[in-house]
């Protein structure tokens, strides 16, 4: 939890209260590592530079991890570009991996954000925990193809 205090600290006082929503939502959830899973999405937003980048990389998990919806995002004032990108960055159940990858190129808000949550992923000490490389495979091809968007 000393990463939430680090995100504070970061990114101001005016985003305590998302800090300590995201930390809510999250609060005794884990992440295949074992980690307080509240850490990734502050690792993601550590590597954003707007704060609709910074708004969407620590939302980017809620919706699909939690009980929280888009309804909720809206009703606590987060703008349709946020929730818009959250909901791209939602992958639903039963979608193969390949087209959720496909919707999140078609928006550059969710685009840069999955590319920094595939690149914390793919951090080595993480590959080398998870043991997956099926996972890993996925990750990196997704890396790719998000990466070589509008270099065609």
């Amino acid at each position: 939890q000393e990463g939430v205090g680090l995100w504070v600290c970061r990114f101001g006082s005016e985003d305590v209260l998302l800090g300590l929503f995201v930390e809510e939502v999250h609060h005794g959830q884990y992440d295949k590592l074992g980690v307080p899973y509240v850490l990734h999405p502050v690792a993601v937003a550590e590597h954003m530079t707007t704060e609709n980048e910074i708004l969407v990389a620590l939302l980017h998990d809620v919706v699909e991890d939690t009980s929280v919806t888009l309804d909720d995002l809206r009703d606590r004032g987060y703008s349709d570009e946020v929730v818009a990108a959250v909901d791209i960055l939602t992958r639903r159940s039963g979608e193969p991996y390949s087209t959720y990858i496909e919707r999140v190129s078609t928006s550059e808000l969710a685009r840069r954000v999955k590319l920094a949550d595939l690149r914390h992923n793919l951090q080595p000490d993480r590959v080398k925990l998870l043991g997956n490389d099926t996972l890993v495979k996925r990750y990196e091809k997704a890396l790719r193809q998000l990466s070589s968007v509008g270099m065609q």
